[in-house]
């Protein structure tokens, strides 16, 4: 069928036509694979009639804030609430590498859009990225002897936070996806201040 645009259908008795055009795409090199024997080198020379090649996403990370917003227009839960990606979001998708490319970085979308539930921002904390992101959550340890009250743990959270952002309160606002005024106060509550 690839051949002459022929066909004929599974117990039938006459041959069928076929107008189409068949686009694949692959992440493996079949050029590759056909020297190596893994490959049908009849098939890869029916197929390679206009090749493209794509860079991983990893080494196009300018196209990752356009797509990720191609992906919350398009997605069904964003058409009710407008949403949009915090600045930290952003450079939180950038810096990732894409091991699963547009695939992975569509599914973070929609589970962003979900986590993000009725809210117009989507934070970096609406973004998971699989294993990679439970074993970062899992190195993070507090350090309480007896059960934590809820001020403990927001504590311990802010000082993480600061920590990690290495003091700088906008970043860390925009990462909580709260006010620069509510980080400063949330500060002063906790004593932070003179760490």
């Amino acid at each position: 069928m690839l051949e002459t645009g022929q066909f004929r259908r599974l117990g039938g008795t006459k041959d069928l036509s076929a107008n189409v055009r068949v686009v694949a795409a692959t992440n493996r090199d079949l050029r590759e694979m056909v020297e190596s024997g893994s490959f049908r080198a009849d098939l890869y020379y029916r197929l390679n009639g206009f090749n493209i090649e794509v860079p991983p996403l990893r080494e196009r990370r300018d196209d990752i804030p356009a797509l990720a917003e191609h992906f919350i227009r398009n997605h069904n839960f964003s058409r009710r609430i407008e949403k949009q990606l915090r600045t930290a979001a952003v450079r939180k998708l950038v810096a990732y590498d894409w091991p699963g490319n547009i695939r992975a970085l569509k599914n973070v979308m929609e589970r962003a859009i979900i986590l993000s539930r009725d809210k117009p921002l989507i934070g970096p904390e609406h973004l998971a990225f699989g294993a990679s992101q439970r074993q970062t959550a899992a190195r993070v340890t507090l350090s309480f002897s007896q059960d934590p009250t809820l001020e403990q743990l927001e504590a311990e959270y802010l000082a993480l936070q600061l920590k990690k952002f290495s003091g700088r309160r906008a970043e860390v606002a925009d990462a909580l996806g709260v006010s620069e005024r509510s980080i400063y106060r949330m500060i002063k509550r906790f004593s932070l201040d003179n760490d």
